[in-house]
């Protein structure tokens, strides 16, 4: 009990960037309480409510368009991975609600970026998106660089002709669940569609592997901690494609690059992952889950 408090108090303390750094061992040893950690505590949460109640609402820009975009810091870490690169033709899987297509535009690096969503409410939502955003959108974004389809991503057939993919694909979305009791994915009512997730994933995945050009990247994510739904289904996917289709693919390692984000987001520790790299949340940084796999096609 008297480690895992300290540990919320090296957390609180941490959190407050002002502290000198040799400061929090002097502060922990001097807690002898269980009433001094958890008046910590208190500080610390209050402290975090203030800086939460400091992110502003949107609000309409003069050009009309909406002033931010709200989404987990740990989601940009897909389309960074990406590496978007000039010219480069796009595919987003499975793209709604539109925050991390919204990233990838940002770079003005693609040259058409195709956003791909199985139900006509998710299709509709990505355009609201794109109608919120981008103040030219009817002018030089729809139908040019900018494609709407509506389609399950496991019968895409665009096979050899993407640069990049992003497969953000259906899971469990952890937090979500945690959180909120409606239609909870891990009620058991839906036991069954639960377990038959990582199928879907796989076949999505292993189906937009061919969309990739040979040099082509993609990154497969999700929002769970489940290794099955994340190394699993990579693992599985790759497999498939390779029994059926002879493609071959390369697991790109980023743990030499995910060290430049140390101070922002908490990663699994390496071991534990075979394909990819998860964010984990943790008080001073509460983002994720986010699991991200980079692969590339061999020439």
């Amino acid at each position: 009990m008297k480690e895992d408090a300290k540990h919320a108090v090296f957390c609180c303390i941490r959190f407050d960037r002002g502290r000198p750094q040799s400061e929090p061992d002097n502060i922990i040893n001097n807690m002898i309480s269980d009433r001094e950690v958890w008046s910590a505590v208190e500080v610390f949460v209050t402290k975090v409510m203030r800086k939460l109640r400091r992110v502003d609402r949107q609000r309409v820009k003069r050009r009309g368009v909406l002033s931010h975009y709200l989404m987990d810091g740990a989601s940009i870490l897909p389309p960074l991975f990406l590496d978007i690169r000039p010219g480069d033709r796009v595919v987003d899987a499975c793209a709604a609600s539109g925050g991390k297509y919204l990233l990838m535009l940002q770079t003005l690096y693609p040259s058409q970026i195709v956003c791909n969503d199985l139900m006509e409410s998710r299709v509709t939502r990505i355009r609201k998106v794109m109608k919120e955003y981008l103040f030219d959108y009817h002018e030089r974004w729809e139908g040019r660089r900018l494609l709407l389809n509506q389609c399950d991503a496991r019968k895409l057939d665009e096979y050899g002709t993407f640069d990049k993919v992003l497969v953000d694909v259906p899971c469990t979305t952890d937090r979500h669940s945690l959180m909120e009791n409606d239609n909870n994915i891990f009620k058991p009512t839906r036991i069954k569609e639960r377990l038959r997730i990582p199928e879907l994933q796989a076949a999505i995945l292993a189906n937009c592997l061919r969309l990739l050009k040979p040099g082509g990247n993609l990154i497969y994510s999700t929002c769970s901690l489940s290794p099955i739904q994340n190394d699993g289904v990579v693992h599985m996917a790759m497999q498939k494609v390779f029994n059926d289709f002879g493609l071959t693919f390369t697991i790109k390692d980023l743990s030499s690059l995910i060290h430049l984000f140390s101070d922002i987001y908490r990663f699994e520790r390496p071991k534990g992952l075979k394909y990819g790299q998860m964010v984990i949340p943790y008080l001073p940084a509460n983002f994720g889950p986010m699991y991200f796999s980079k692969i590339t096609r061999d020439e």
